[in-house]
Order: structure tokens, then C-alpha cells, then sequence
């Protein structure tokens, strides 16, 4: 796990394969996210296009907000935006939760996508 101010990422074998929490203050938002920012931009779709095959289990178990794209430098991600509130205990704990949920939804599916498409990330 890595935290830069208000972002912190989260990954298991390979660090450009990561979940992150990121509080976008000038927009009131908090993104919660699976990022694929390897250095091939066609990997990174591959592995985009893997996990989109299950959103519609994705939003069933997380939320109809989860979106799934391509992003910038032929980076790609699975995302979900929410309001940001104060950082008062209740809402990191729902935040925390939240992500947890995020992280336990999608890692399976991570992980079978990097097994079906080799484990060398080009990062």
C-alpha cells in the first residue's frame, strides 16, 4: 500500500495493477477504484474488457455508479464515484467499508484476468 495526500493505492503482486481511494476536494467527490496503468496500453484493455465482462454483477453487488473505461495514457479503469462529506468517523467508516467491499468484489476477477492474460504487467 502506498498513501500520496489524499490518495492511497492498494495492491497485491503488482503495484500498476492497483485499488484506490482518491478525495477529489475541489470536486467534492471521493473515487473508489481498480486502475490497470502498466506501461502496455493493449494489456491494460485486455484486462479493462476481463473485468467489464462481469459488470453487470459488479453493479449488483456495489452499485449501479460503477463505471468501467478507458482512461489517460492508455491507462483503464473500474470506478465509482462518491459524494465526499467531512472526514468525520462515520463516513471513514462507511468509506473504509466501502472500499473493502470494492476490493473483495473485484480482486477475484483481477486476479483470474491477470491468470487468463500471463502475469507480466510491463510495468
Amino acid at each position: 500500500m502506498r498513501q500520496q495526500w489524499s490518495l492511497a493505492k492498494l495492491w497485491y503482486d503488482d503495484p500498476a495493477l492497483h485499488f484506490e481511494v482518491w478525495l477529489h476536494r475541489a470536486r467534492a467527490r471521493v473515487e473508489v477504484g481498480l486502475h490497470f496503468e502498466t506501461r502496455d496500453a493493449a494489456r491494460n484493455r485486455r484486462m479493462l474488457d476481463a473485468i467489464a465482462e462481469e459488470l453487470l454483477f459488479i453493479k449488483a453487488a456495489l452499485s449501479d455508479g460503477v463505471e468501467a473505461e478507458p482512461w489517460d495514457k492508455g491507462w483503464t479503469r473500474v470506478y465509482h464515484t462518491l459524494p465526499l462529506e467531512p472526514l468525520l468517523p462515520d463516513f471513514q467508516a462507511r468509506l473504509a467499508e466501502h472500499f473493502a467491499l470494492f476490493v473483495e468484489t473485484l480482486e477475484p476477477l483481477r486476479r483470474d484476468a491477470v491468470q487468463m492474460l500471463g502475469g507480466a504487467s510491463g510495468a
